[in-house]
């Protein structure tokens, strides 16, 4: 029998990685001394079973390990269940992918609640080169509607609601100070980052944990999340494939992960990035004719070329038919005048929901995810109304929302689809398969609504876990709908390393018109600023026709629009971001005052646009320009208020 080695291995340019499977350990570290690293790591699974404790390599037997000079390998056994760990290095220098798996060999099912291709324990610490109240960690909440931001790994930090039921995978580290993230983290410490995310979530949810367990050890926890579900006897399940890497530059590492994501997942690259108008949800059939002639009419100066109609056209969620009452000659007639407009016509649905009083709540009660004595189960309630969602493992109800999407998109022919509040496709409850995770259940959804619906047409997913969006759609809405103004556009520019390498970002809608209560030309600029440097999708919104005085020669400057989403120069300074950067089609710096008070802001020009060919500089919404000067330089800003400069 071979000598199993201490320890294996693995280069990749700035990091390396070394598995010493004798011990059940795993470390990622740095070939210089400025760097993170992370050191014992173990991996491991987290059964459903109250009282059953977290399995790892470090508490299994050791079968085998290998290694060669692009991987390494080992399996560990522990009764009847077995652990297989693989890290093979990643083409990006620095970064490598862990893959794990389970196999059941026993005679029974097990219920799991998470494999963890890392797992913090006691022997568990990210090496930060200084105190922990030094790290931060950049996270992204459960869902669109949840702040991306840097946070503080030395203090308490208290998780929103809806992170509650996602976070339940049996953590071993302290609560305090424990901070929780969708799929991906960043951690910054001893001069470099660590960037850790999952490559695919079309079957599991993912979650990156921190945590500060004493004072001078912050930990690092990875978890593919199985929601409880069983792994049959002789079964071998597979988490997500883990991605992690050290590096010196905090947004090159977050395109870098991103550009993995989107290989592993085969993300879509839609010709166009969308621009166009919404009506939101409020709108009528006359409502929207009369915006409809105005977009014609000034389209080409705009160059918008989408008109959507947002949702509130149904009689009721979870029905095809229109409201008669709000649009009389039915969603087909509307989409023909909007194409004989020369626009691409687009239509808002949640495929998901369906409304209580709705015709088909009441006829197929027995195809929503029920509360487990056969009754369908409320799962949203908006507006005073209540709402269930579709039994997603249930080919019936797979059924139901495909012919809606063959409805809007064949029959009426709409070439975008927005489909709205997806989540609910992994709301918890009782469903004819309980094998499927929540994370398989809105990927199934979203693959018939694709295949469904075309390849040429434009899908934007709204309300939406991302892992299962990966490479089904074209857009994924990244602000917060039903926020206030200023917090949605604050959101939606954390997520610009995902944009063009995902999917198109979709910051939701620039409202310009009239009657939009509080929109004052100060706000609406920071709205368009943000805007502007997300990159992604610009959609206008409010009534067209009717626009207050000076806003229209304002829309022009917005386009054309850019397709570049700006870089948090702040990301690890401030919370949230104040400074952006974009050097796309036209060399950008914008400065955010996202609070309630004025404040000021230093930011050095010239420092930041080193190496490019600019010499001088203006404000983007204003006349005049000067040269790019030496020193740093103070903007000043009220509350809400930012600055847009244009580099030349």
């Amino acid at each position: 029998m071979a000598k199993t080695p201490k320890h294996i291995t693995l280069e990749n340019g700035p990091a390396r990685a070394v598995l010493r499977p004798q011990e059940g350990r795993l470390d990622i570290l740095p070939t210089g001394s400025q760097s993170p690293a992370l050191t014992g790591a173990a991996a491991g699974v987290t059964f459903a079973a109250e009282g059953e404790p977290t399995l790892t390599m470090a508490n299994c037997s050791l079968v085998s390990a290998e290694g060669t000079d692009d991987s390494m390998a080992a399996v560990f056994q522990r009764g009847t269940v077995e652990l297989r760990l693989t890290i093979t290095r990643d083409a990006r220098p620095g970064a490598f992918v862990i893959a794990l798996a389970l196999l059941n060999a026993g005679t029974r099912a097990l219920a799991v609640k998470a494999l963890l291709p890392l797992l913090s324990d006691a022997e568990t610490r990210l090496e930060t080169g200084s105190k922990p109240a030094a790290a931060r960690v950049y996270r992204i909440g459960w869902n669109p509607s949840e702040a991306s931001r840097a946070v503080g790994l030395a203090e308490p930090h208290d998780e929103p609601a809806g992170d509650a039921g996602h976070w339940g995978f049996g953590e071993t580290a302290e609560v305090r100070g424990l901070v929780c993230s969708a799929g991906m983290a960043q951690v910054s410490c001893g001069g470099g980052y660590l960037t850790c995310g999952f490559l695919r979530g079309a079957r599991q949810f993912g979650a990156i944990s921190t945590a500060v367990r004493a004072k001078d050890a912050v930990v690092l926890s990875a978890a593919a999340l199985l929601d409880g579900k069983p792994i049959a006897p002789g079964r071998t399940f597979t988490a997500e494939p883990l991605y992690i890497s050290i590096a010196a530059d905090f947004a090159d590492a977050l395109r870098d992960c991103a550009s993995a994501v989107g290989e592993a997942t085969n993300a879509r690259r839609f010709d166009e990035v969308p621009a166009g108008w919404s009506s939101g949800g409020a709108a009528d059939e006359a409502e929207c004719l009369a915006n409809l002639r105005w977009v014609e009419e000034n389209r080409h100066s705009l160059d918008l070329r989408t008109f959507l109609i947002g949702d509130g056209w149904q009689q009721a969620a979870g029905d095809s038919a229109a409201d008669e009452t709000r649009f009389p000659h039915g969603m087909k007639a509307l989409a023909d005048e909007i194409r004989a407009a020369g626009l691409v016509p687009g239509l808002s649905f949640a495929p998901f929901m369906v409304e209580e009083g709705s015709q088909f709540a009441r006829s197929r009660p027995e195809l929503l995810v029920g509360d487990g004595d056969g009754a369908p189960l409320m799962v949203l309630q908006r507006g005073g109304r209540r709402f269930y969602a579709l039994d997603l493992t249930n080919p019936e109800a797979l059924s139901q929302f495909a012919h809606a999407t063959s409805l809007i998109c064949r029959r009426w022919g709409y070439g975008y689809l927005r489909a709205d509040f997806l989540y609910l496709g992994a709301a918890p409850g009782a469903r004819l398969d309980p094998t499927k995770t929540g994370a398989q259940n809105i990927r199934r959804g979203l693959e018939v609504i694709r295949q469904v619906a075309g390849e040429d047409v434009y899908i934007a997913a709204a309300a939406c876990p991302p892992g299962p969006a990966e490479g089904m759609a074209d857009g994924v809405t990244v602000s917060s709908e039903g926020s206030p103004w200023i917090i949605s556009a604050c959101r939606a520019l954390a997520r610009g390393w995902m944009h063009g390498l995902l999917w198109h970002n979709d910051s939701g809608s620039l409202p310009v018109g009239a009657g939009e209560a509080g929109m004052s030309d100060g706000l609406f600029e920071t709205l368009a600023n943000a805007a502007i440097l997300s990159g992604g999708a610009l959609f206008l919104s409010g009534r067209m026709h009717n626009l207050p005085a000076g806003r229209m020669e304002m829309l022009k400057k917005l386009f054309p629009a850019a397709t570049t989403a700006a870089v948090p120069l702040d990301l690890y300074r401030r919370t949230p971001p104040a400074v952006y950067f974009a050097a796309g089609e036209s060399v950008l710096l914008g400065v955010f005052n996202w609070g309630e008070s004025a404040a000021a802001f230093k930011v050095n020009p010239a420092r930041i646009t080193r190496g490019l060919p600019v010499r001088s500089m203006r404000e983007f919404w204003r006349s005049g320009s000067r040269d790019i000067p030496r020193g740093a330089m103070t903007v000043e800003l009220e509350a809400h208020e930012s600055r847009l400069f244009v580099f030349e």
